[in-house]
């Protein structure tokens, strides 16, 4: 494409004098030709930056303009209309930039001329953003498909040495180990100390499950099997398989729970992990001795799990980036960021979202609601 040149499919001699006298000083160069299939053809060829085009009557300037823009190689030239002085100057004639009836006058025309320029090459500066746009979507597509590949088969690698480790532990707990020979060479290790190991490949394990579940399909719908559920068992339940390590934190636990809750619905399973990886949260979170505060409560036709701590605090432009895949407060001390991620998903399966309050040094709050089953919902709201 040559920008300097501007094409005159000239039909009336004046016209090109005009055209001249508008372009003198604008760094154009004016090319004239002769209307009909030779003036597409040319225009085709040398793809000017504009095209004055000079027209007889209305149906001749629609037709060219009709030929103009079915060719590809001439589609995106601007066109700025010439029309006979008893034209319409409001009529639509598609494809066309801008129209002037003559007489023409040289400064509107050099005016008229220079606006469409400018608007060509902002339109151009426009279609090369969006092009470099799109190659860094693309580009930035492939980059997280390519990690997601790689977290996937790291995950998968570490997986099955860590169910074999977590096999033989169990097994050690259990006392269902083969029988060693005699000259064999035994090392002598405490139950406590083989706990302490069988706990640490457990948390090894849920790491890499949580990595391959948040990587193999991040946008996927999460599949759950609902049933009902009493929610206030499950949370004591959590609790009590937590108490090792809330001892080990030297956290408080206070307890509000009404234990006439009417029954949820939902997976057992994928709750039992949003409970735990809230309270987990907490503690891992915060430095040892704070206070949890669980709460579990009837609202309307939902059901309320509350956990507050006292702790250090979120400040409040993180506390909704903390639900992002990889997303970690600024106190955070260790982890991959997937936890409070595969929580919301979860919880989004079910209907419900997690909450947060929060603010630094006044400690942080997370609930979520979750819906009563539909026999329940209705007695409670006769009652």
């Amino acid at each position: 494409m040559e920008p300097g040149i501007v094409l005159l499919i000239q039909h009336d001699p004046e016209t090109s004098v005009k055209a001249s006298d508008a372009l003198d000083g604008t760094g154009f160069k004016l090319s004239v030709c002769e209307p009909g299939e030779g003036a597409i053809a040319e225009a085709a060829q040398i793809q000017p930056a504009l095209i004055l085009l000079d027209a007889e009557s209305e149906a001749i300037a629609l037709e060219t303009c009709r030929q103009l823009q079915s060719n590809p190689n001439t589609s995106s030239i601007p066109v700025l209309l010439l029309l006979p002085p008893t034209s319409n100057p409001d009529q639509l004639y598609p494809g066309v930039s801008d129209v002037l009836v003559k007489p023409l006058f040289t400064q509107m025309l050099q005016s008229r001329i220079r606006i469409l320029m400018s608007l060509q090459a902002l339109q151009q500066q426009v279609r090369s953003q969006n092009q470099r746009l799109q190659q860094e979507v693309l580009s930035r597509q492939c980059a997280v498909q390519t990690l997601r590949d790689v977290m996937h088969a790291i995950a998968h690698d570490l997986r099955n040495p860590v169910l074999g480790m977590q096999m033989v532990f169990g097994n050690l707990l259990k006392g269902t180990t083969c029988p060693q020979s005699p000259d064999a060479d035994l090392v002598s290790v405490s139950r406590s100390e083989l706990e302490r190991m069988a706990q640490g490949v457990d948390c090894y394990l849920g790491l890499i499950n949580a990595m391959l579940s948040a990587h193999a399909e991040p946008d996927a719908y999460l599949a759950i099997q609902p049933q009902s559920l009493r929610l206030d068992e499950l949370v004591q339940e959590v609790i009590k398989d937590l108490e090792p390590l809330l001892k080990k934190s030297r956290a408080t636990v206070l307890c509000k729970i009404d234990p006439e809750l009417p029954p949820v619905k939902g997976d057992p399973k994928r709750l039992w992990d949003v409970l735990e990886n809230l309270l987990v949260n907490a503690l891992k979170h915060n430095p040892p001795g704070i206070q949890l505060t669980v709460e579990l409560r009837q609202e309307n036709d939902s059901v309320c799990f509350s956990v507050q701590d006292n702790g250090i605090g979120i400040p409040q432009d993180q506390c909704q980036r903390l639900f992002g895949l990889h997303q970690r407060g600024s106190n955070a001390r260790q982890g991959l960021g997937l936890g409070l991620y595969l929580c919301q998903r979860i919880l989004q399966a079910h209907g419900s979202k997690i909450l947060v309050d929060s603010r630094p040094k006044a400690g942080a709050k997370f609930w979520f609601l979750l819906p009563l089953e539909k026999e329940d919902a209705k007695l409670a709201a006769i009652a």
